[in-house]
């Protein structure tokens, strides 16, 4: 069986993914600051962390979306068995 030139999309929906998780860091922050203007420190303390990890979670996401769409298509192609055995055949020296 002999495939040529099939043509894979690479671009994921990342992007969107990670403007919610921003948008769930910006919540987060500002949940935050309400709570320890309150005096729930610790609460605020662990909505703090989590908000760091949201945007930066975010952030990857985001720059890995644009660079998949840079790079829409891969170009696959599969070989016959007996041309890759020809050419990856070792050669022997005695």
């Amino acid at each position: 069986m002999k495939l040529q030139d099939v043509k894979i999309k690479k671009r994921f929906k990342f992007e969107n993914l990670g403007l919610l998780l921003l948008l769930a860091a910006i919540v987060s922050a500002i949940t935050s600051m309400y709570l320890f203007t309150t005096g729930e420190s610790i609460i605020s303390n662990l909505l703090a962390k989590l908000c760091i990890v949201l945007f930066v979670t975010a952030w990857l996401m985001i720059t890995y979306g644009q660079h998949a769409k840079n790079h829409k298509k891969i170009i696959i192609k599969v070989v016959n068995a007996s041309v890759y055995s020809d050419t990856m055949r070792p050669k022997r020296s005695f």
